[in-house]
């Protein structure tokens, strides 16, 4: 999705909030007015913002914006804003494509229709947005007092986020694929954490929770979710290669959260610098926290044009972990700390899926690659897999994987026919 939403983790929110001080549903004491954004809407919203976001400001030392509008929105109102953003995100057959090349790879079943289930999912989950195209933030109707707190101040957050660095420039769908899904589970995180820190009643000058030392705090929000995924119809339903990436922010995003606020030893936010550039970083968060260097972005090998190529994309590293977890191999988490990179392309003319991971050294290309070879019966068509391929265009050392249709020969692998290993113009 291109705007940031709270579903019923407003709900988890408010529930961790009254078990840190011994009651639920606690909401803090209006605060007095204050603050230099204009803000227009209804106006019991508009008094409660314009009281909230200078608290709000300070706690994560983020900017207050301009302006903001902030009203309650019926849920057909919330179901047209989701509907426009679907198509905004997946236009075309780029959803359909989308499912014919995870398919391949074993992440997907046949015939899933991905707009209808992320559509399931959301609106099941929704309580309101922030919509950054427009600057407003819209709630529904109808919420239980203490559920709209919760998720006021978590649209809040993502408004004072978008203040300091537009964020169509960080998770609009311009943006590739797998930095996009980085930098909204560290900002879908922040939001959480602020809005849970808030809910708790710890406002500043009050006793506020140490947020750079969450301990079982972060734990307990972790389990709360994987609660609530078990317990949603709509997520429960859902491929687990969905279930994953819609909740990788509240899970991976969280520790990153934590590790972050450990390393710096204050309650910052993920902006500038702080932003993990690829799912890779959010997933191991020490070495680019650490790093005083800049942090290369991911290789991203270019598709040779022409042909039939009906579709190409990143799985990055939070896709490539799911991919072994699919396989059945258990070190996943701890290879994708040296993942580089990489590409899909799906080809329309023999219906095989094409796909070059980049990795940072020979020991982990191979260990990658044998981990493949000796699963690829699990895959769902006939596959090909050659090592050590050398990629020029961009630093890494990769592994191209190559899945048929089923009854089919294994199909061909070479991937100078198909990606820009030389630097030659791709797209």
């Amino acid at each position: 999705m291109s705007a940031c939403r709270a579903g019923s983790v407003a709900g988890l929110i408010v529930l961790l909030a009254g078990l840190l001080v011994g009651t639920h549903g606690l909401v803090a004491q209006v605060p007095e007015s204050g603050g230099e954004t204009v803000v227009h809407g209804d106006s019991d919203l508009v008094e409660r913002t314009e009281g909230l976001l200078p608290i709000l400001s300070e706690r994560t030392g983020l900017p207050v914006p301009d302006t903001l509008r902030v009203e309650w929105s019926a849920q057909e109102d919330v179901d047209e804003f989701l509907d426009e953003r679907l198509r905004q995100d997946w236009p075309g057959t780029s959803a359909v494509d989308r499912v014919r090349s995870f398919h391949h790879l074993g992440l997907l079943p046949p015939g899933t229709d991905l707009i209808a289930t992320l559509r399931e999912v959301h609106l099941e989950q929704a309580t309101g947005f922030f919509d950054f195209d427009r600057g407003s933030i819209h709630l529904v109707r109808g919420l239980p007092s203490d559920i709209a707190e919760s998720t006021l101040v978590h649209e809040l957050v993502h408004a004072l986020q978008d203040a300091a660095h537009p964020l169509p420039s960080l998770i609009g769908p311009e943006v590739e694929e797998d930095r996009r899904a980085a930098a909204r589970a560290a900002l879908e995180a922040h939001a959480t954490l602020i809005s849970v820190d808030y809910m708790a009643g710890f406002l500043p000058g009050e006793g506020e929770l140490d947020l750079t030392e969450l301990g079982e705090l972060g734990a307990l929000i972790r389990a709360g979710i994987q609660a609530m995924g078990e317990e949603s119809p709509a997520l429960r339903g859902a491929p687990r290669f969905l279930q994953e990436v819609l909740l990788f922010p509240y899970l991976d995003g969280v520790e990153y959260m934590e590790a972050l606020w450990s390393e710096v030893g204050e309650v910052v936010a993920p902006v500038a610098d702080r932003l993990p550039p690829a799912t890779r970083d959010v997933i191991h968060p020490r070495p680019f926290l650490a790093s005083t260097a800049p942090r290369a972005l991911p290789g991203v090998p270019a598709v040779r044009p022409g042909g039939a190529r009906d579709h190409s994309g990143v799985l990055g590293a939070l896709g490539t972990r799911t991919f072994l977890n699919f396989l059945g191999w258990p070190g996943g988490d701890d290879l994708i700390a040296g993942w580089v990179g990489d590409r899909f392309v799906l080809d329309g003319e023999d219906d095989v899926v094409r796909w070059l991971v980049l990795w940072r050294s020979e020991e982990e290309e191979e260990t990658f690659r044998r981990a493949v070879e000796d699963r690829q019966d699990s895959l769902p068509g006939p596959a090909t897999v050659r090592g050590a391929v050398p990629v020029e265009s961009v630093e890494g050392f990769g592994t191209i994987l190559c899945v048929g249709p089923p009854g089919e020969e294994a199909p061909s692998c070479d991937p100078g026919e198909h990606f820009a290993l030389d630097g030659e113009p791709g797209r």
